[in-house]
């Protein structure tokens, strides 16, 4: 396993190995050239070359939150920084960025797998690898033939979903208060980034994944060009990712808002990263239907149970499976449903959040297909619960036992 498998790792640790290993891609010669060889200007070299390699060390670990996701952006970028290495005449970083390339391919099958899980998985150690290896890469490599200003509009082009994700999340964590320091910001793992948006929109994953690589491609597709090109061409290219990374962002956040409106609220995240808001649902009834078969066999899943349970995922909550199905046999198959049919939780009967609390889960808010809500008069409630009791299926428990 690795070290953060067995302990957790604090942020002061994880930045401190970052800089170390910039430090020695750097003095490996991974240096930006954007500012001409004056003091001044090779320290902003320098600084501009750490900011770079820690900043897509962070991007690919940040976007390495779906299946396939980080591994399917790596090959992405690997070939498009091969086929202008190739074209440049640098074999050394074409060869290296096909050795990437080809590992992640061999990789992807088993990680990415529609309709199915994933059976092995990158982890930091191998998210952290692949970012490090990119941004050195782009680094020592040589994109224009004249102007260093085109020279670093190809790796932003190539690399721009990852610079959009990066800038996005962190200008939205501070305004929204979610980080307040710069090791907040390392350690926050929000539900915020651009493939949890898009997965809301789109309602799949799977289909999250792929647009964001059809993104990624769209735009490195754009760098092939440009080595033989001026600096008016590489601004209007910039100008159009930009313009693009723009209508997108309007659109899911309006896609977003728009299937928080059907719902008769405005969305809900949560202000504090350490303790998201915490959502206990029902199972039986309320995510699957009762089965015809009789207990313990499940149901099929209730209509919108895997839509919005996503979009309250996606909006920050942890969710929390209550049932009275207990044991390590009930809750496994109930493991297995929920998995099968793509529909989100965290645990299952149990809160670790508190693990004081026995029985009944601790949560903000309690989803069931049998509840009243209390709201402080109990003649109020009596009569919901005669209601209630009335209601066309509520003898089902009785159905069940009796078969």
């Amino acid at each position: 396993p690795a070290a953060d498998d067995v302990k957790p790792i604090r942020s002061s640790v994880k930045f401190t190995t970052f800089l170390i290993c910039a430090g020695l891609a750097v003095i490996a010669g991974a240096h930006a050239n954007i500012f001409p060889p004056t003091p001044l200007g090779t320290a902003a070299n320098t600084a501009l070359s750490f900011i770079w390699i820690v900043g897509i060390f962070n991007a690919l670990n940040f976007l390495d939150g779906m299946d396939g996701l980080a591994a399917g952006t790596s090959v992405v970028i690997a070939v498009l920084m091969g086929a202008v290495a190739f074209e440049t005449l640098q074999p050394a970083i074409g060869w290296a960025t096909a050795a990437i390339a080809g590992a992640c391919l061999g990789f992807l099958p088993y990680n990415f797998r529609p309709g199915g899980r994933a059976t092995i998985f990158l982890g930091d150690a191998g998210s952290n690898f692949l970012g490090f290896m990119l941004a050195s890469l782009a680094l020592l490599g040589f994109w224009a033939d004249a102007d260093p200003l085109v020279a670093i509009s190809n790796p932003i082009l190539i690399f721009s979903v990852l610079i959009y994700d990066m800038t996005y999340i962190t200008l939205n964590r501070i305004a929204s208060g979610k980080v307040r320091s710069f090791y907040q910001w390392i350690d926050y793992a929000g539900q915020d980034h651009l493939h949890h948006r898009i997965a809301a929109v789109l309602d799949d994953r799977a289909k999250a994944v792929v647009f964001i690589l059809m993104m990624n491609a769209a735009f490195g597709i754009a760098a092939l060009g440009l080595r033989s090109e001026d600096r008016r061409t590489a601004f209007f290219l910039l100008g159009q990712a930009l313009l693009v990374l723009t209508l997108i962002t309007m659109l899911e956040r309006r896609g977003k808002g728009l299937i928080s409106r059907f719902l008769g609220r405005a969305p809900i995240i949560s202000t504090d990263p350490k303790r998201p808001p915490v959502l206990v649902v029902d199972f039986d009834g309320t995510i699957a239907q009762w089965a015809a078969s009789g207990y313990p066999n499940i149901g099929k899943p209730i209509e919108g149970s895997h839509r919005f349970l996503r979009l309250l995922k996606s909006e920050g909550w942890k969710i929390i499976i209550n049932s009275c199905r207990n044991g390590a046999e009930h809750e496994a198959a109930m493991a297995k449903w929920l998995q099968s049919n793509e529909i989100p939780y965290d645990e299952i009967n149990h809160n670790s959040s508190y693990p004081w609390a026995e029985g009944k889960p601790v949560g903000d808010v309690y989803l069931d297909d049998r509840g009243v809500r209390f709201e402080g008069r109990w003649d109020t409630a009596y009569q919901r619960v005669q209601e209630l009791l009335h209601l066309e299926g509520l003898n089902v428990i009785a159905d069940q036992d009796e078969d």
